[in-house]
């Protein structure tokens, strides 16, 4: 019978720690366990002092070591309903530890569940406080905060067949998974019972490579954040006075006094670079790629737009966002039919330039469009969805496109970041055509990823907005943003303007028959649509908005509100689709705002 529980060490070189953690291991109270190793080029006693206690190590190159990897190494060799993962240089403080890491997972909503840590002898200053302030002295349970620790914690081995831990991160892998299971409203559990200590007896050099690494993944996962040099220059003397405050409260050594500038110092530099390093990584892609015109291509590897010629430039495609999939309607008459159209904006990386061009160049970032139909087609192969529309990409990545189907956008704006931008940039348009006051009170109905962003702009303006959605996970992530939210159209007197951005029926009829201020957004303007709802969108009787590729001087602004953090996108760019998977365009669960699909890893950190 398998054991319940598959405890995963990672190790290199830990021959100092790694037995006094094994044989606290083995005095737990809760035994109901087996322990798994993974190694990566131990050159020490590591391996040997393993052998004496579990059969189960498993060997990879140190060159291909990611925390995610050799976590996925070891989960994949575990047997255990839950699985538990411990850095080799920590050791319990009771042998309830174990126990009081698993029971919590008893409740079928817990996903994840971190212990407490406690600092070391040898700890740095920085090192204890940061981890008396991260584990405090009280459990609590987590519902969107994505806050976990792999060097003490136990989730649900199901959990991680679903969601496997991203290989790419060099760092940080557990709050990006804690990200996942939280969107699939899976709750963690901090066990302040569950008590470690945890040894960090790092150089310099290694403090600097840690907080580098961990900057960088950080960057991936939240790609909003931006640190100025301002910001790190702050942060040093901050943390710096927080520690000699510290020190003259709880008297150190003269070797820890002595640490504490020099520490904070790179670990401040370390953050400021990481967080700035995708574009040192966009100038190594460009040296590894070779340079091409696009207007002598013909490689069927490249998919060509047809906007023209000598004036094409050649993209390296980094992602692209679905914002309506064409997702198979149910029909008042009962008659499911689809929407025809395939909206979808991306982003890239221009890596040749025609001949007649001067708008762009080599190495520029870009956000393109296709909202009105016209330029770039997206197509799949996948004959289960052939009938509700086609998207098809480019093997290579590459695209030839008109510059003048294109933007470009500021290296401070990842190219994750960039689709959404495109569209906050249709938004910031739509909102310059209307006439709203400070006084206004508006309603944006419908919170799919239009709605959403005008929603957020109204509101950072001082804006009263309310926005109506029967979708429950849209109208979550507006409340964060001081948006109001109602499931159903009421009340048509409350509002002095109605924007609609949806093709709900009901609710439109209700609108138009109101004697309110009405404006309808469509997805593409009305005489280029083809959309099968039952809307008469050659006869609408309010005020039509259509959605237009954005001109480069709304793109330059919608930047600015991303830089400037006016602008929250991480609830459009946290979810990333493979370009290998199969898009399931034609099912009927639409997500709660659009698709952002990868097309290029190499491209993922830029």
């Amino acid at each position: 019978m398998p054991p319940e529980t598959s405890i995963v060490i990672r190790t290199l070189n830990e021959g100092k720690h790694l037995e006094k953690l094994l044989l606290a291991i083995y005095d737990q109270t809760y035994t109901d366990w087996e322990i798994i190793l993974v190694d990566s080029g131990s050159t020490d006693d590591t391996v040997n002092i393993a052998e004496k206690y579990t059969p189960n190590i498993y060997h990879m190159r140190k060159e291909d070591f990611t925390f995610g990897r050799s976590l996925n190494i070891g989960c994949s060799k575990a047997n255990g309903k839950y699985l538990v993962f411990v850095s080799a240089h920590i050791y319990p403080l009771t042998n309830t530890w174990l126990s009081n890491l698993i029971t919590p997972l008893n409740d079928p909503k817990i996903g994840m569940v971190y212990g407490s840590q406690r600092v070391g002898p040898d700890n740095s200053v920085a090192e204890e406080r940061s981890l008396l302030s991260n584990f405090g002295n009280s459990s609590r349970i987590m519902i969107d905060e994505p806050a976990g620790h792999n060097g003490n914690s136990a989730i649900r081995h199901d959990l991680w067949t679903r969601h496997p831990f991203d290989e790419r991160l060099t760092g940080l892998e557990d709050m990006a998974w804690v990200k996942l299971i939280q969107r699939d409203s899976y709750r963690v559990f901090y066990s302040s019972d569950a008590r470690i200590v945890h040894i960090h007896e790092e150089s310099l050099k290694q403090v600097y490579k840690r907080f580098f690494r961990e900057a960088l993944a950080y960057k991936y996962i939240f790609p909003s954040y931006r640190l100025s040099r301002l910001e790190a220059i702050k942060m040093f003397f901050h943390w710096t006075l927080g520690d000699i405050f510290y020190c003259l409260r709880n008297p150190k050594s003269p070797a820890k006094w002595t640490r504490i500038i020099p520490e904070r110092y790179l670990e401040c530099t370390a953050k400021y670079s990481g967080n700035h390093y995708h574009s040192i990584l966009k100038k190594e892609f460009l040296n590894s790629e070779p340079v091409l015109q696009a207007s002598t291509v013909t490689s069927s590897d490249i998919l060509d737009a047809e906007t023209g010629t000598g004036n094409n430039t050649l993209i390296k495609l980094a992602y692209v966002s679905i914002l309506k999939p064409p997702y198979v309607e149910t029909d008042t008459d009962g008659i499911r039919k689809p929407h025809n159209s395939i909206n979808i904006a991306f982003s890239g990386i221009v890596v040749g330039i025609g001949n007649k061009s001067t708008v762009m160049s080599v190495g520029d970032k870009i956000v393109g469009t296709n909202t009105c139909n016209t330029g770039i087609q997206f197509q799949t192969d996948d004959a289960s969805s052939s009938e509700y529309g086609s998207l098809i990409f480019p093997k290579s990545g590459y695209l030839s496109i008109s510059s003048s189907h294109i933007q470009k956008i500021p290296d401070e704006i990842t190219l994750r970041e960039a689709p959404i931008v495109g569209y906050l940039a249709m938004c910031i348009s739509i909102l310059e055509q209307l006439t709203i006051n400070p006084d206004t009170r508006v309603c944006v109905v419908g919170a799919g990823l239009i709605g959403s962003m005008l929603a957020q702009i109204l509101s950072n303006r001082g804006i009263k907005v309310t926005v109506i959605s029967d979708n429950i996970s849209q109208r979550e992530l507006l409340w964060k943003y001081d948006v109001n939210t109602l499931t159903e159209i009421s009340g048509l007197n409350d509002f002095d303007l109605y924007i609609n951005t949806t093709d709900v029926n009901s609710w439109y009829n209700l609108l138009v028959e109101s004697k309110n201020n009405v404006v309808q957004v469509v997805d593409v303007p009305i005489e280029n649509s083809k959309s099968s709802s039952k809307i008469p969108r050659n006869s609408l009787k309010v005020p039509v908005i259509g959605l237009k590729s954005p001109t480069q001087q709304y793109c330059d602004s919608a930047s600015r509100h991303v830089t400037h953090s006016k602008i929250d996108l991480s609830d459009y760019i946290n979810t990333i689709s493979s370009i290998s998977i199969d898009y399931l365009l034609s099912q009927k669960e639409k997500p709660p705002f659009n698709i952002l699909i990868e097309i290029s890893p190499e491209l993922a950190l830029i």
